[in-house]
């Protein structure tokens, strides 16, 4: 098990490939264990870990669900997938696996509450999306109630960038995919 996690020295969650499980308490006030690559992480014995519950649902055999992050080197304390207040996470679901993802193939996008039962909240789709980069889908710096996330446009001819407002609900759209703010 502890080989599916990949942990540096900017982590203080774990981190895997698809997000299932959460830290139940709170991320920023334990003690646990951070390595500074992978070989360490190989190397590691007795590892200390937050405590952990199933978040998301898994789906069934005939239809799987995996939540994610899909950002390689990101933290907590990059304000990507957290906001400032550290309530909300920010997460895509997909339902498929081992393949590479094809222009059609759309990712739900959604956040998690940490305060209302850790409910899941979907706010849209993208099909502008892959493995190891997502949507972009991350945090306007210092907001405590945007987020972005990249997408195609509704005909489908170019790529857009998406903003939704956790307040109003609503999503506004800019005419160009964005990589970072």
């Amino acid at each position: 098990m502890i080989r599916n996690f990949f942990l540096t020295r900017y982590y203080t969650v774990i981190a895997c490939a698809f997000l299932i499980m959460l830290p139940s308490s709170d991320i920023f006030a334990r003690e646990y264990t951070v390595c500074k690559n992978y070989r360490e992480v190989l190397r590691m014995e007795n590892a200390i870990y937050p405590d952990t519950i199933r978040i998301t649902s898994p789906g069934t055999s005939e239809k799987p669900n995996y939540h994610g992050f899909f950002f390689y080197n990101c933290s907590p304390f990059d304000g990507l997938q957290f906001n400032v207040t550290g309530r909300y996470m920010l997460g895509l679901k997909v339902t498929i696996e081992g393949r590479i993802v094809r222009p059609t193939d759309f990712a739900y996008v959604g956040f998690i509450d940490r305060k209302d039962n850790y409910k899941w909240t979907e706010v849209g789709r993208s099909t502008a999306w892959n493995w190891q980069q997502g949507c972009r889908l991350q945090w306007i710096p210092n907001s405590y109630e945007e987020f972005y996330f990249n997408d195609r446009s509704d005909d489908g001819k170019s790529l857009v960038c998406r903003i939704y407002n956790l307040r109003s609900r609503k999503t506004r759209v800019l005419q160009r995919p964005v990589y970072t703010v």
